[in-house]
């Protein structure tokens, strides 16, 4: 049981490193696209978590990272369903 618990807390801690990580990568625009959005490394991080640990947990970093770059990327959206599929779905 004990085991466990160390396992959910390590997993919880590392992802949190991770999407920080993510967050600082977003900030590196590797090429800045005509029409809006640019191609970033900031996946590389989310990808290694959700390789690691899974895809329910992968699955739950991504939607956590996308609510950071909502909040930080100056979140530009037409309405409820843009702002959904954009930023929360998309990663």
């Amino acid at each position: 049981m004990k085991n466990r618990r160390h396992l959910r807390i390590r997993a919880l801690t590392e992802g949190a490193m991770l999407v920080a990580a993510a967050q600082v990568l977003s900030f590196v625009k590797l090429y800045e696209l005509p029409n809006g959005g640019s191609l970033t490394p900031a996946m590389f991080p989310i990808l290694f978590y959700a390789l690691r640990w899974g895809t329910t947990q992968g699955l739950s970093a991504g939607f956590v990272f996308g609510l950071l770059q909502l909040l930080f990327d100056g979140a530009y959206a037409w309405g409820w369903q843009s702002m959904l599929l954009d930023y929360l779905l998309a990663f």
